[in-house]
């Protein structure tokens, strides 16, 4: 009877291994991404507000010109959500990278539709491609990655070895979204992973 049931816990023990052997091999990327978020092998990305995420709400909605001018602030009212980070090559060689978001849930949520985003690069903020342009992406225009279903590509592009890239993402209302009586919010969850 004794050795019946040191067997049991023998078997037990060994099948909870096995369990965690999977799932640390199986769920490794996500592992690593949410204890080393900010930086892998080849890049480090800092964030500069101290957070990876961007949520709006309620705020008023703006056409995509004044998105692009009007000024960044810290007051969660304002009508634009700033986002400041920066990309640094750790390696000498060039670095192709993606910028890519992930939806956060909140409830209600406002429309991907409604959500638009301008991306500049350098303390002098030049918009990036596709961005450069009258009408600026929405989160449902965004592309869907292809190294995580879940998430939407901002921007690929490229790093020179051994530098840094500065960018400030904006995130807005567009101007075509009705006020809501109910409070909606929309937030995403920012990325950089290399290529």
């Amino acid at each position: 009877m004794f050795k019946r049931q040191s067997v049991y816990s023998f078997l037990i023990i060994v099948f909870i291994f096995l369990i965690l052997f999977y799932f640390c091999f199986t769920f490794h990327d996500q592992i690593v991404s949410v204890f080393s978020k900010k930086q892998d092998d080849v890049l480090n990305v800092q964030f500069l507000q101290d957070k990876d995420y961007l949520k709006i709400d309620n705020v008023v909605p703006i056409p995509d010109s004044v998105g692009k001018t009007i000024s960044c602030t810290l007051d969660e009212h304002s009508s634009v959500r700033c986002f400041d980070f920066t990309i640094e090559s750790k390696v000498s060689r060039k670095v192709k990278y993606e910028i890519y978001l992930i939806k956060n849930s909140v409830s209600p949520e406002i429309k991907d539709d409604y959500i638009k985003f301008y991306l500049t690069e350098g303390n002098d903020y030049r918009p990036l491609k596709k961005f450069d342009t009258n009408i600026l992406p929405s989160y449902s225009s965004l592309r869907v990655s292809s190294k995580n279903p879940g998430a939407k590509v901002l921007f690929s592009g490229e790093i020179e070895g051994e530098s840094k890239q500065i960018f400030q993402l904006r995130m807005f209302l567009a101007d075509t979204y009705i006020m809501q009586k109910e409070l909606q919010a929309f937030s995403v969850q920012v990325l950089v992973k290399a290529l």
